[in-house]
């Protein structure tokens, strides 16, 4: 390129720049308002998705599923039978809680009503720790046992029941009466006093 043709260029370039409209202060406003637009709507530049506006991503919340209790299951005591023909016997001696000793003990109780030929007084006796195992039978409101876990407490209750001994499975005529206990200390020693010596009589001189 000529010199002449260099300097021709370069006095276009310039006159292009004087006569380029400035930006004013509310151009730029307007343009800055745009801008913002553009970006709350979520769009992207060309040079991204090819000049079209992407749509702003969006979120869901999702609950979170909570821990459901499942409630146990409800435990029901053991009702006494309420239809038996005959009332509970009620337990006299030892005391609740009492201190037994002897070679046995002495069981007491009351009961309304008389016994057929069939019918017992079934007697529950037990030591502590151990579980109801020791059953005996008796005609009489009373019996004297040797407690089955010797020294220590035991608890013990009665009730009228139809069968006669031996039967496995004797049927029930009263319900139980009330579970008492008492302490068995053993048979009771009797202090042996001790025989006294004859003293020496004193020899003479």
């Amino acid at each position: 390129m000529s010199e002449a043709g260099r300097l021709q260029r370069e006095e276009g370039r310039r006159t292009a720049v004087a006569h380029r409209a400035p930006v004013t202060p509310v151009g730029r406003a307007a343009m800055a308002v745009l801008f913002l637009a553009f970006v709350a709507l979520g769009c992207q530049g060309p040079g991204e998705s090819g000049g079209l506006a992407q749509p702003a991503a969006t979120w869901t919340s999702v609950p979170r599923p909570t821990a459901s209790e499942t409630p146990l299951p409800t435990v029901t005591p053991a009702v006494a039978p309420t239809n038996l023909p005959y009332k509970v016997p009620a337990l006299l001696a030892p005391l609740p809680g009492a201190e037994v000793s002897g070679s046995s003990v002495h069981l007491r109780w009351s009961w309304e009503g008389s016994l057929s030929e069939k019918e017992w007084f079934e007697l529950w006796i037990w030591p502590r720790g151990l579980g109801e195992r020791s059953m005996l039978r008796a005609k009489a409101a009373q019996s004297d046992c040797m407690p089955p876990g010797g020294v220590g407490v035991h608890f013990w209750k009665v009730r009228v029941v139809q069968g006669m001994p031996g039967q496995p499975e004797p049927v029930a005529l009263s319900p139980w009466s009330e579970t008492r206990s008492f302490d068995y200390r053993g048979p009771q020693v009797s202090a042996t006093p001790t025989p006294l010596l004859p003293r020496p009589s004193p020899t003479g001189a």
